[in-house]
C-alpha cells in the first residue's frame, strides 16, 4: 500500500474521549483477536475481547460450503453488526479476507484483508485495508501421493494448514479442513480416494490455520488503529482517511501516467471536509506502465 502525506499529526484525544470506559468487542473467528487485541491496546488504550460463540460462517466459508452472498465489505459489516448484537456491545472490530487474482499483476495470487470499527454509540464506520501478494493461497487437482506432498511443502505444509476436497461428477462430496500433520493428509487422502472421485487440494485460509495470513491482518488493524487516531484537521472527528486513489503516478522511464496511484482524496466522514494528498513516490517503475510494458 502507497504511503500517502499527512497534514498535522495523529490525535488521541478525542478518541480517548469517544472511547474512555468502554471494551471493544472482536467480532472475528480463528484467533484473530491474538493480533488484533494488542493493537487495540497500544493505539486506543482500551480493552478488548472476543463475542462468545459467535459464529460467522453464515456469510460464507473459503472451502466453500457456504457461498458468500454479499460483496466483501458488505459482509465484514454484517459479521460485526451480528457480533454487537449477540453480545448486546457497541463497539466492535471484525476482518474480512478475500482471495484471487493480483488486480494489476497479471497471474499472480493476491490477498485482499479489510479490518473496520463499528461504534454504534456514536454512528461511526471506520474502514482499512491492504492488498498483497504474500500468500500461499492456490489449489490443485491431485492424483498421487508425490504431487500431494509437492502440493503441501510449496503452500509451507505443515506450518500452514491444507484442505482436501472429494469431487464426485463435479460436486464436493466430502471436505477435510484444518489438516495440520503429515499422517493426518496422507491419512485422509487415502480415505478420500474412491472410485469416479477427483481430489483438490487447497491451502486453509482460516487465520488460525495460516501464520501468512495472520500476519497480514496485524497489518491491516495497524493500518486501521491509525487511521482511527488520524483526526480531521476540521473538525477534529477519527478517521480522517482515503475515500478514492486518483492514478496516474508518472513512469520513470517515459514519463507516461501508469495505473499506480498519484495522490488521493481524504475525506472526514463527519463534516465532509476533504484534502487531496500526493504519494511519497515521484516515478513508478516501468513494469506498471502500459507503453514500456505492454
Amino acid at each position: 500500500m502507497e504511503t500517502v502525506r499527512l497534514s498535522g499529526t495523529p490525535s488521541k484525544s478525542i478518541t480517548e474521549r469517544l472511547f474512555k470506559n468502554r471494551k471493544m468487542f472482536v467480532c472475528s473467528m480463528h484467533g484473530k483477536d491474538q493480533v488484533m487485541r494488542p493493537l487495540i491496546k497500544q493505539y486506543l488504550n482500551i480493552h478488548a475481547e472476543c463475542v462468545d460463540g459467535l459464529d460467522t460462517d453464515e456469510f460464507g466459508t473459503f472451502s466453500g460450503e457456504i457461498e458468500r452472498p454479499f460483496d466483501p465489505v458488505t459482509t465484514l459489516r454484517k459479521k460485526i453488526l451480528k457480533g454487537l448484537a449477540v453480545s448486546g456491545q457497541t463497539l466492535g472490530i471484525g476482518n474480512e479476507g478475500s482471495f484471487g487474482p493480483h488486480p494489476h499483476i497479471p497471474f499472480v495470487p493476491a490477498d485482499q484483508e479489510l479490518v473496520m470499527i463499528i461504534d454504534a454509540e456514536n454512528d461511526i464506520e471506520i474502514m482499512e485495508s491492504i492488498i498483497t501478494t504474500d500468500t500461499n493461497f492456490d489449489t490443485k487437482e491431485i492424483n498421487s501421493i508425490s504431487e500431494l506432498i509437492e502440493f503441501a511443502q510449496s503452500i509451507n505444509f505443515p506450518s500452514h494448514g491444507l484442505i482436501l476436497k472429494q469431487r464426485i461428477r463435479g460436486e464436493s462430496t466430502v471436505i477435510r479442513k484444518g489438516i495440520a500433520t503429515m499422517s493426518d493428509l496422507l491419512s485422509v487422502f487415502a480415505e478420500l480416494q474412491v472410485n469416479d472421485a477427483t481430489i483438490m487440494a487447497e491451502s486453509d485460509m482460516r487465520a488460525s490455520f495460516n501464520p501468512t495470513r495472520m500476519k497480514k491482518i496485524r497489518e491491516a488493524t495497524e493500518l486501521l488503529m491509525k487511521k482511527v487516531i488520524q483526526t480531521c484537521p476540521q473538525c477534529d472527528w477519527p478517521g480522517f482517511g482515503v475515500v478514492e486513489k486518483m492514478p496516474g503516478l508518472p513512469c520513470r522511464q517515459c514519463g507516461a501516467p501508469t495505473r499506480l496511484t498519484r495522490a488521493a482524496l481524504y475525506q472526514c466522514k463527519h463534516c465532509h471536509h476533504h484534502e487531496e494528498k500526493l504519494t511519497q513516490k515521484k516515478r513508478a517503475d516501468p513494469q506498471f506502465c502500459d507503453f514500456c510494458n505492454p
